[in-house]
């Protein structure tokens, strides 16, 4: 028997688990309870994070490696902003 379990958006991670499920019938007429130990191995586990919809994916290696081009973009900016400046002065110095 396959059950869903929600996993609040976390990755599910490898290891040994315990399922307590209970479960009712006709009003609580019949009544059943099932307690079972199972384990989860690495690349099951893999396979599962891949497949999950609702599983949040680790974005901040992008997000860092985002924020590191756009600072290497400003410093380039700034630095030819500078030397255009410098270039400037010093062509007006030598028409003097």
């Amino acid at each position: 028997m396959n059950l869903p379990i929600s996993m609040n958006k976390e990755a599910i991670q490898s290891g040994t688990y315990t399922v307590h499920v209970k479960a009712s019938a006709e009003d609580k007429k019949y009544t059943w309870e099932l307690t079972k130990d199972f384990t989860i191995q690495a690349e099951k586990a893999k396979k599962l994070n891949a497949e999950a919809v609702e599983v949040k994916k680790d974005n901040s290696l992008w997000i860092y490696l985002g924020i590191g081009l756009l600072i290497l973009l400003l410093i380039i900016i700034i630095s030819l902003i500078i030397k255009l400046r410098q270039s400037k002065k010093d062509n007006a110095h030598s028409e003097q």
